[in-house]
C-alpha cells in the first residue's frame, strides 16, 4: 500500500512508518554492499563499494607482467566498469520497490524524469490505488 493511497490518518501514518523502516533498511543494506567482478581472462578482480567507489583491485595471476600497458589498462577499465554497472543495477533493484506509483528508478537515476513528472506519477499512483 502506498502511504498516500489511504484517507484514514491512522493507516496512512502506519504506512508511512512502514515505508520509513523499509527506506532505513535499504539505506543500511546499500551502505554495506560490495560487488566484485572478475575479468574475462580471470586476470583482475575489481570490487566496487557504495557510490561506485573502487574499493579493491586484485591481480589474480602474474600474467599482467607480460601484457602491454595499454592492454592491461583496458582489462582493468572494462572490469571496473562491469562491476560498477552491476552495482548500479543492484542499487536500482533495491530502491525500485520504494518508489511511488509508476515511477521507475532508472528514469530518476538517468535524469529522464523531472521533479514535476515525479510528483505527477506519484499522484497518479495514489489515485490508481497503487
Amino acid at each position: 500500500m502506498q502511504p498516500l493511497a489511504d484517507n484514514d490518518p491512522d493507516r496512512m501514518l502506519a504506512s508511512l512508518n512502514d515505508l520509513r523502516t523499509k527506506i532505513a533498511a535499504a539505506r543500511e543494506e546499500l551502505a554495506a554492499r560490495r560487488v566484485s567482478e572478475m575479468s574475462k581472462d580471470h586476470l583482475v578482480t575489481a570490487t566496487i563499494g557504495p557510490g561506485g567507489a573502487l574499493v579493491d583491485l586484485k591481480f589474480n595471476t602474474t600474467a599482467y607482467r607480460s601484457m602491454a600497458p595499454a592492454e592491461l589498462a583496458n582489462v582493468v577499465r572494462e572490469t571496473v566498469e562491469r562491476a560498477r554497472s552491476r552495482m548500479q543495477r543492484e542499487v536500482m533493484e533495491t530502491v525500485q520497490p520504494l518508489m511511488p506509483g509508476g515511477v521507475q528508478m532508472r528514469d530518476v537515476a538517468e535524469g529522464r524524469l523531472s521533479v514535476e513528472e515525479f510528483l505527477e506519477e506519484a499522484r497518479r499512483g495514489r489515485e490508481g490505488g497503487l
